[in-house]
């Protein structure tokens, strides 16, 4: 599989094409990980648009998901908040009131 083809994992070409057309990143995307990373990040994507109710247009729109830029810092610090809100929400089952508190801190420009 050609790592940059990513036809299968929709939100992974959401938000991970523009990333990946801009560097080669072997530290966040090892060649000997393709295609289970692209697995890993389309569930992370996936379970936290599920969790916080929102579009991946929407998500994207925030300039700490859109990783278009190339640079990695903000890749890995927008995954890193990705995979908190999950862990929250999988661990505490996150009240109605904390999960609309966090969706709308994300909202907030």
């Amino acid at each position: 599989m050609d790592p940059l083809d990513l036809s299968t994992y929709p939100l992974c070409s959401c938000f991970l094409s523009g990333y990946l057309s801009r560097r080669n990143d072997p530290s966040n995307f090892p060649a000997d990980q393709f295609p289970a990373i692209f697995d890993k990040y389309e569930k992370l994507f996936g379970s936290t648009l599920q969790v916080l109710g929102r579009t991946k247009e929407t998500l994207k729109s925030r300039s700490e998901f859109n990783f278009d830029s190339g640079d990695a810092a903000n890749l890995e610090g927008g995954i890193a908040v990705l995979r908190v809100i999950l862990a929250l929400q999988l661990e505490v089952r996150l009240p109605p009131r904390l999960t609309q508190t966090v969706k709308t801190l994300l909202t907030v420009r």
